[in-house]
């Protein structure tokens, strides 16, 4: 919500005195909005771990491999 807050914000004070005040806010959040609905995978069915849960384990499996020794 506060990076929808923030679009509209800095869109409004840059262009306060113009016509088309709305334009690029509104174009700006449904390009935010439809980035933001796409990222999601879609799995039907399929119970899913929460975020939290995938991004811990991705973290753990990212630093397990950090250890191993690589050629220089």
């Amino acid at each position: 919500m506060g990076t929808v807050f923030t679009i509209w914000g800095v869109f409004l004070l840059l262009r306060f005195p113009h016509d088309d005040l709305y334009a690029l806010p509104v174009l700006e959040t449904v390009y935010y909005a439809a980035g933001a609905w796409l990222e999601v995978p879609r799995v039907s069915g399929a119970r899913r771990a929460p975020l939290t849960l995938r991004i811990r384990a991705r973290a753990a499996a990212l630093s397990a491999g950090s250890e191993r020794s690589r050629p220089t």
